[in-house]
C-alpha cells in the first residue's frame, strides 16, 4: 500500500491543499526581481518542469489531493470538524454539502455546465 505523506495528511484532515506554487527564498544576486523597500530577502515563485508529461502527472496528483480533501470535508475528518476551518473554505464546504445532499439530476446538470 504505497501512499505518500501529503495524500495521507490531506485524506485524514491533517493538512489542506494549497496550489499557489512553490515559493523559494533566495539571495539578491541569485534572483532577478525588483525588491520593495520592506523586503530584505526576495521570494520568487518557481515553476516545476516544463515537460508536458510532468505537468500532466502534477495535475493528476493535485486532482487526487483535491478529491481526498473533499472526502475529508464531507466526513468532517481531522481539522474539518472545527467550524473556523470550515468557514475558511466556504467553497469547499459548499461543494461537499452539494455532493452529499443534491439529487442526481442536479449533480448531472452541474457536471454538464462545467464541461
Amino acid at each position: 500500500f504505497k501512499k505518500d505523506l501529503a495524500s495521507s495528511l490531506v485524506n485524514y484532515g491533517r493538512a489542506s491543499v494549497a496550489s499557489s506554487g512553490m515559493h523559494v527564498n533566495g539571495d539578491e544576486e541569485d534572483v532577478d526581481i525588483n525588491l520593495s523597500a520592506s523586503a530584505s530577502v526576495p521570494t520568487v515563485t518557481m515553476d516545476g518542469s516544463s515537460r508536458l508529461g510532468d505537468i500532466s502527472k502534477d495535475v493528476k496528483y493535485l486532482e487526487q489531493l483535491e478529491q481526498y480533501e473533499l472526502d475529508a470535508v464531507k466526513e468532517s475528518r481531522g481539522m474539518w470538524v472545527d467550524e473556523t476551518v470550515r468557514n475558511s473554505r466556504p467553497d469547499l464546504v459548499e461543494e461537499a454539502d452539494f455532493d452529499m445532499n443534491a439529487p442526481w439530476w442536479k449533480k448531472l446538470w452541474r457536471k454538464i455546465k462545467r464541461e
